[in-house]
C-alpha cells in the first residue's frame, strides 16, 4: 500500500509541474475595451493575474487599452503575470 501512494504522490507532483509548464502565446488586446481585452487574456491563457495601470491619453477614449506586457505572441502560463495600461480618456498635460 506504501508504494502505491509514494507513485500516487509523485503523479501528483508531476501533474503540478506540467500545469506550470503549460503556456498559451499572449493575444493582441490593444485597441479593446479594458472589459473585453480581460476575457480575451484569461480565456486564452488561463490567467487571473491582470495588473491595470491607468493613463491619461488625448484621442483616445476611457477605458481602451494602449499597451500591454508580455507582448502579443509571447508564451505565458497560468501563473504568469500581465500588465495592461488602459487610457483614461482625459488629455495629459501639455
Amino acid at each position: 500500500m506504501a508504494v502505491f501512494e509514494g507513485a500516487l504522490e509523485r503523479l501528483s507532483l508531476q501533474a503540478n509541474q506540467l500545469e506550470r509548464l503549460a503556456t498559451s502565446p499572449m493575444p493582441m488586446v490593444i485597441g479593446m475595451a479594458l472589459a473585453a481585452a480581460e476575457v480575451v487574456i484569461r480565456s486564452a491563457t488561463g490567467t487571473s493575474r491582470i495588473d491595470v495601470d491607468r493613463d491619461p491619453r488625448s484621442g483616445v477614449g476611457a477605458d481602451i487599452v494602449i499597451a500591454q506586457t508580455p507582448v502579443p505572441g509571447t508564451h505565458v502560463s497560468r501563473s504568469d503575470q500581465v500588465r495592461l495600461v488602459v487610457s483614461t480618456g482625459e488629455s495629459g498635460p501639455a
